[in-house]
Formats: C-alpha cells, sequence, structure tokens
C-alpha cells in the first residue's frame, strides 16, 4: 500500500493504492503521505464531512466498507482532526471500477460543498490517477 495526499480547500485528500481494512497500514501509509505532501498542515478542531471511495478487490473478496471506513477515519486521527468524533457525516461508496484504491476526502463541513465526483476530487487536489502500475 502507498499513500499520497493533497489539498481541497480547507480539508484534505488522501489515495491510498492498495486496499486493506488494517489500521496500522493505513496509519502508516497516511504519516508518510502528510509528511512528503502536506508537511503544513495540521488538525483542527472543526466539525468535518468524510467521504470514502472503495475501488477494488483483495484477494478476490470485496473490502467491507465498514470496516475500511473505521481504518481510514483512525488513520486520519492527529493529521486532519482531532479526534475522530469530529466527523459529523461520513459517506462510504464502492463504485465499480480497476485496480485496488481508497480514497478520503475530508473537508469541515462549515467549508464543504458537495463531493459527489470522484474524478472532481481527486483533480482538485490534485491527484490524478497516475498511469500504468502502481508500485
Amino acid at each position: 500500500m502507498r499513500a499520497r495526499a493533497g489539498r481541497i480547500g480547507d480539508g484534505a485528500v488522501v489515495v491510498f493504492d492498495g486496499a486493506t481494512t488494517r489500521s496500522s497500514a493505513f496509519r502508516a501509509e497516511a504519516l508518510k503521505a502528510f509528511r512528503r505532501d502536506l508537511k503544513d498542515r495540521g488538525p483542527n478542531y472543526e466539525n468535518f464531512e468524510a467521504r470514502i471511495w472503495i475501488e477494488g478487490y483483495r484477494r478476490g473478496r470485496r473490502l467491507d466498507a465498514d470496516n475500511v471506513a473505521k481504518a481510514c477515519l483512525d488513520a486520519l486521527t492527529g493529521l486532519v482532526w482531532r479526534d475522530d468524533r469530529q466527523v459529523t457525516r461520513l459517506v462510504v461508496e464502492k463504485p465499480a471500477g480497476g485496480g485496488e484504491r481508497i480514497v478520503v476526502a475530508a473537508r469541515p463541513t462549515t467549508l464543504a460543498e458537495a463531493c459527489d465526483d470522484l474524478a472532481a476530487v481527486l483533480a482538485a487536489a490534485g491527484l490524478e490517477r497516475p498511469a500504468g502500475p502502481v508500485p
């Protein structure tokens, strides 16, 4: 698994190339991505909207949306928000798509516009899908 991070307004978008339900894997990769891509971004006390897209499969099995959501929220604690209790709106989708990828868009609810389109969210954060296979 590998993560990349970008800004979307006052929020953040994290793309996890690879799919798992292990919180420790999400946390380790989220830390690396924030240190590399969003050095000046710190957690705050606002309420957040989090939207998660789960694409792909792991070893032929579908990932449970609730387990992935919990792992993502835990991984972003201390990076985006101080505590995942600040997430007041959570949307989890499992669209049809190729590859294994999990995308998390988190925005303060006071400023959140609808983030219904995955392609628009990735473009706004400068995280379009890279060409070719993911290492």
